[in-house]
């Protein structure tokens, strides 16, 4: 512990991410995984200073866990809606849902295992590219271990669809008319927490992915679904 608090002022965690970037065997390995471990390594270190000066265990497992999850974190713009400087203008944003079931405004990937959560959003953190290939592959219907939750600016564009599943969640076909949604639920959110896919259906839908599980949060209101 003397040893990480003292090296603290030298950046012993930027050391140690230079000794990992100069490896031979490290350089071999694919460039994805190579930056993560670069940046699991200067955050584990970096994590253990700061716990050290702050009285916490320099090595407690649990921490040194959430560093190397968490290393390096940035986040991805890609498909953001609006330019990258606007953090805190509001879009109004609609959902059609179960307003009785509180997982339906949250992500596939919300109902897997924690440990699994947290590899997906540190991998979608470090890599633009994977975070751009998931909202294509959402927008798509492959919502398999998927972060994003579909939204709407547009309901009546978004009933309109010519898509079979999400016509039956809103209109009650062509698909069993119990799979229909009975709540139409309005949100405020950053348009930093939304993306825009290119799939063309998605523009005509209206749709855009809100990254996130908080979207309860951004609530307005909710009203019975108005479409049949």
């Amino acid at each position: 512990m003397d040893g990480l608090v003292g090296a603290a002022a030298g950046g012993l965690g930027a050391g140690a991410s230079a000794l990992l970037g100069n490896s031979a065997r490290l350089a071999a390995t694919n460039p994805f995984v190579r930056e993560l471990a670069i940046n699991g390594a200067e955050s584990v270190v970096s994590g253990g200073v700061e716990r050290g000066l702050t009285g916490g265990s320099v090595f407690n497992p649990r921490a040194l866990a959430t560093d190397l999850l968490t290393g390096g974190v940035v986040h991805a713009p890609a498909g953001r809606v609006g330019p990258d400087d606007v953090t805190n203008d509001l879009v109004d944003v609609y959902r059609f849902h179960n307003a009785a079931d509180p997982q339906t405004l949250r992500s596939r990937l919300s109902a897997e295992p924690a440990a699994r959560q947290d590899l997906y959003h540190w991998a979608l953190a470090n890599d633009p590219d994977l975070f751009a290939e998931m909202i294509e592959d959402h927008a798509n219907g492959f919502t398999t271990h998927s972060p994003f939750v579909s939204v709407t600016t547009d309901p009546a564009a978004a009933a309109a669809t010519t898509d079979p599943g999400l016509h039956t969640i809103i209109n009650g076909f062509p698909g069993p008319a119990d799979h229909r949604a009975p709540d139409l639920s309005h949100f405020q959110v950053p348009r930093s927490r939304l993306h825009q896919p290119e799939f063309p259906l998605s523009h005509r839908e209206g749709e855009l992915l809100f990254y996130g599980d908080d979207l309860a949060d951004h609530l307005v209101g909710t009203v019975p679904n108005p479409f049949p």
